[in-house]
């Protein structure tokens, strides 16, 4: 791609000394450590744009100094942060001017500080890079664009069941009240049921938790109650092929159509909750239909490439990549 249009309205050349066209580089700051890790899926996703992605846990004991080094050695045309605790607006201020700095945030941003009783401001080191893009899509009180998380495109199979549960749960139990639900499932289904993460069974991860998903007729989801705002959960369920039930969230439904890619309950309605799943378990086509619209649905337009194809085309003045 040559001359490749930055948003901040400079423009860098992305042509060699031979006048051929070269890669995109992005400098990728976030947390890699488990394979798992969103930037992990997010980097692979640039790379099958055949983008030229260099990765940088946040976490590694590096002084700013050596750390700017390595990122002008590189020479990116941005540098992209989904975590930058350690070095905070001083790394932002010190590539100010020299390099576009991009933040893509995965947490919730809006109701957060009301709960914690202050402001956010664009001084806040998440949103004191030139673009901000958040999977939060609550008005957060600074500028900013939604970009939601999605699938691992690898993983975006329909796996082997490996279980027989009618109803799991998969995530902590320890966020804004879950665990009743939680306890009102296990209550109701008994060994039918399983929960997998903290306070329950080991968590699952990868394929394994194709797997997981396949065997289990109705998985129970949950989302922080909050706007516009949701967490990736609902995109590892359905783009892994499973069914999944979910509090109705404002904005959801112009992401997955309801009825047809995923069952909504109001939420806190425990009573709803059971005649949905008794439902759907006893509803073999009706369920299989469902989940399989959802997860041909989120394969085809949810994928982290997909979304990385997104932002890039929010970047550069051109929407051929």
């Amino acid at each position: 791609m040559s001359n490749m249009r930055i948003s901040n309205g400079t423009r860098k050349s992305t042509q060699n000394a031979q006048g051929k066209n070269a890669q995109i580089k992005i400098f990728y700051i976030g947390g890699f450590s488990k394979s798992y890790d969103s930037e992990v899926y997010i980097a692979h996703g640039f790379r099958e744009l055949g983008v030229d992605i260099k990765c940088w846990d946040e976490s590694l004991n590096l002084p700013l100094d050596m750390l700017l080094e390595r990122i002008e050695m590189f020479n990116p045309d941005f540098v992209l942060l989904s975590k930058n605790r350690k070095y905070g607006n001083l790394l932002i201020d010190r590539l100010r001017g020299k390099y576009l700095t991009v933040s893509w945030l995965f947490d919730l941003y809006h109701d957060l500080p009301k709960e914690m009783g202050c402001q956010r401001s664009i001084k806040d080191s998440p949103f004191y890079a030139d673009r901000v893009f958040m999977s939060d899509g609550g008005e957060v009180g600074i500028p900013k664009e939604t970009l939601r998380q999605g699938i691992h495109e690898p993983e975006a199979v329909l796996g082997k069941a490996n279980v027989d549960h009618d109803v799991v749960f998969i995530g902590s139990d320890t966020y804004f009240g879950r665990h009743k639900m939680i306890e009102f499932l296990k209550d109701t289904y008994g060994d039918m049921f399983a929960h997998y993460g903290v306070g329950g069974k080991p968590e699952v991860r990868g394929l394994e938790l194709n797997n997981l998903i396949a065997g289990s007729k109705v998985v129970v989801g949950d989302s922080v109650d909050s706007p516009n705002y949701w967490s990736n959960r609902i995109y590892e369920v359905i783009g892994r092929g499973g069914f999944i039930l979910h509090p109705k969230v404002e904005g959801l439904d112009e992401e997955f159509e309801p009825y047809k890619h995923y069952i909504p309950f109001e939420r806190g309605n425990f009573e709803q909750i059971k005649e949905i799943v008794d439902y759907y378990i006893s509803h073999d086509k009706e369920r299989e239909k469902i989940r399989l619209a959802g997860f041909n649905f989120c394969k085809a337009n949810y994928t982290y490439t997909l979304r990385c194809r997104n932002l890039l085309q929010k970047l550069i003045g051109t929407k051929e990549l």
